[in-house]
């Protein structure tokens, strides 16, 4: 069963529910077409960096967590990576950006909380690095990021995304305690990430 990815704006819709076997891995994938229904996403674009361990340790944990994490091995031919580069401030590679559907990372008002990896540091020590995916898997699973956002959005007005992404920020940091902070980046992308079957109204 195929489905589409769709960035919401500004609106927030409940994830359509998905059948049939799930894949956890995908390699060059576009992002029109993912396979799946997962509730986390790990999108890699390793750029011209050697980057085979990361990769083969990103392959084992996606087929350790199953359906409930999709890691991607993006190209940059994607159709859809520049909404990706605009979704989630992509600069250098590689990179990697792991996020979640919306009722796991969404704000009330339609954003998406990221948390973004591309300090060529990072990549220098891929078997941290993966553990530390595995760890925002699990604060994304568990609904500990999206309880961060709500506690966050209780400011008003603009106050309320860096108030968001300082809750989320101070929830992950202990993840990152073995990084440099300036490899790592908390943000909010505009729109909900949904997926819908293919062909569904």
């Amino acid at each position: 069963m195929t489905y589409d990815i769709i960035f919401v704006e500004n609106e927030r819709a409940s994830a359509a529910a998905g059948g049939g076997a799930e894949r956890a891995v995908g390699e060059s994938i576009f992002l029109a077409n993912l396979p799946a229904n997962p509730k986390v996403f790990a999108f890699f674009y390793p750029g011209d960096a050697d980057t085979e361990e990361v990769e083969n340790r990103l392959r084992a944990l996606g087929e350790r967590t199953g359906a409930n994490l999709f890691v991607n091995l993006g190209t940059l031919v994607d159709p859809d990576y520049k909404r990706a580069v605009e979704r989630f401030s992509i600069r250098p590679l590689p990179v990697l950006v792991v996020t979640a559907i919306s009722p796991l990372a969404a704000t009330p008002d339609g954003k998406t909380a990221f948390v973004r990896l591309d300090g060529k540091a990072l990549f220098a020590k891929p078997e941290a690095l993966v553990r530390t995916v595995e760890q925002l898997f699990n604060l994304f699973l568990g609904e500990r990021i999206s309880q961060a956002v709500v506690v966050g959005w209780a400011e008003q007005g603009k106050a309320a995304v860096a108030s968001a992404a300082e809750r989320v920020w101070q929830l992950i940091q202990p993840v990152f305690a073995w990084a440099a902070e300036k490899d790592i980046t908390v943000g909010l992308a505009t729109g909900t990430i949904e997926l819908k079957e293919r062909g569904a109204k």
